[in-house]
């Protein structure tokens, strides 16, 4: 058998990002410029020992600065690694840039759930490889070894430096370091050690060969991702009826209020003295499932789940808003913009809340810790949802009906 033959075949998307930019004068302009590799011949030159390793195919699929990254896009990448995956690969290896790549990779995860067949390893660096001390080459190189490797769980992950993370548990957390990422909810699932380790936690195995199964690829025109999510860092002094008039036009699908800590939220409450209604957030809560947008409680400090101990927080939900904690910010804004397309059509502004409640409660790829035992890769969201709804219903009607006997009794 000839070397070409013996290749582990591994998938590379690019998606844009300073990790593989090649140095370029622009023709119209005469300026100099950075773009992406334009076929898999200029990409060799980049990297060449990867193609000697491997049987590479490169997808160029976007060169999109991360900053600019927006829910079209997770799309597209999903799409695209739905197709790759198709290929039968090994691995698949997605380059990102830094600033939205666990916000991308957390939509991929969720996107394709259950129906990923290979590890995917999202990763990018904080400068361009051709800065030889830099960290672009060495986190290709791990990334590709992590994609192609055996015991990798069939995943989507993040590789900075020499940790693979589950994509949805993972932060930015510097804008320099070469340990751009953290995930404090989480252990790596993988450290790039000699060999490679795998942590003692819960993945997601590798169907074999007779589990393998053709996925198809959802057409760009249908929408898995709502945009319109408003995330408000709470703060001293931060007024509610600043965010009224954001709740009247058609923009708005999602506030997200994240508190300072658990889910409890300031409600103007003071020692005993009159009631600083200025500051109550039960207010905006209220007007905002009048608009049918749901108001989500979260927390811009990355914490594993917390009980709801504080008033403010079941005077919040009593109004009508959502309490979660255990994400982090990336996976929390993703799943939501999901979720949101996915119940969109829900006319009944209480069944919809209901709805998103216990979606977002559900671990469906390992986001949360909490069931994560009970849903961890068993369906994916969509699917998921369509049950839900016919549950709430069904409770629903049982209720109606056991008030309309208790009435005739």
């Amino acid at each position: 058998m000839s070397d070409s033959v013996q290749k582990k075949r591994l998938s590379i998307i690019l998606t844009g990002g300073t990790i593989v930019m090649v140095d370029d004068i622009d023709k119209k302009t005469g300026q100099p410029v950075r773009r992406p590799p334009a076929n898999p011949r200029e990409f060799a030159g980049v990297l060449p020992q990867l193609f000697k390793k491997y049987a590479i195919s490169v997808e160029n699929l976007m060169n999109q600065d991360s900053t600019d990254m927006q829910p079209v896009d997770w799309q597209k990448i999903a799409n695209a690694v739905r197709k790759q995956q198709n290929f039968d690969p090994a691995g698949i290896v997605v380059v990102h840039g830094v600033d939205t790549i666990c916000f991308s990779a957390s939509a991929v995860s969720y996107a394709l759930g259950k129906d990923l067949q290979v590890p995917v390893v999202f990763t990018g660096a904080q400068v361009p490889y051709t800065k030889e001390y830099g960290d672009a080459l060495i986190n290709l190189i791990r990334s590709a070894e992590v994609a192609t490797t055996d015991f990798s769980p069939a995943e989507v992950m993040i590789l900075f430096n020499n940790k693979a993370f589950r994509a949805t548990r993972a932060q930015k957390r510097d804008d320099k370091d070469f340990d751009a990422l953290s995930s404090p909810t989480h252990p790596p699932l993988i450290l790039v050690k000699d060999p490679l380790e795998q942590a003692n936690v819960l993945t997601r195995r590798q169907p074999n060969e007779n589990e393998k199964r053709k996925i198809e690829i959802t057409s760009d025109s249908g929408q898995e991702f709502l945009d319109g999510i408003i995330p408000i860092i709470l703060s001293p002094g931060n007024l509610p009826r600043f965010y009224f008039d954001l709740l009247e036009g058609k923009g708005c699908t999602a506030i997200v209020l994240l508190s300072f800590g658990g889910t409890t939220i300031p409600t103007g409450a003071t020692d005993g003295r009159e009631k600083r209604t200025s500051y109550d957030y039960l207010e905006l809560i209220k007007k905002a499932k009048s608009k049918n947008v749901p108001v989500i409680i979260g927390s811009h400090y990355a914490t594993k789940v917390t009980e709801k101990i504080y008033d403010s927080t079941q005077e919040a939900e009593d109004a009508g808003a959502i309490s979660i904690s255990g994400y982090v910010l990336p996976a929390l804004i993703a799943k939501l913009s999901m979720v949101l397309a996915k119940t969109r059509a829900i006319t009944d502004v209480d069944i919809r809340l209901d709805v998103i409640k216990e979606a977002m409660g559900r671990s469906y790829v390992g986001e949360i810790d909490f069931n994560i035992g009970t849903y961890f890769f068993k369906k994916n969201i969509d699917e998921d949802i369509v049950d839900i709804v016919k549950e709430i219903r069904e409770k629903r009607t049982a209720c109606s009906e056991r008030k309309t006997d208790d009435a005739h009794s």
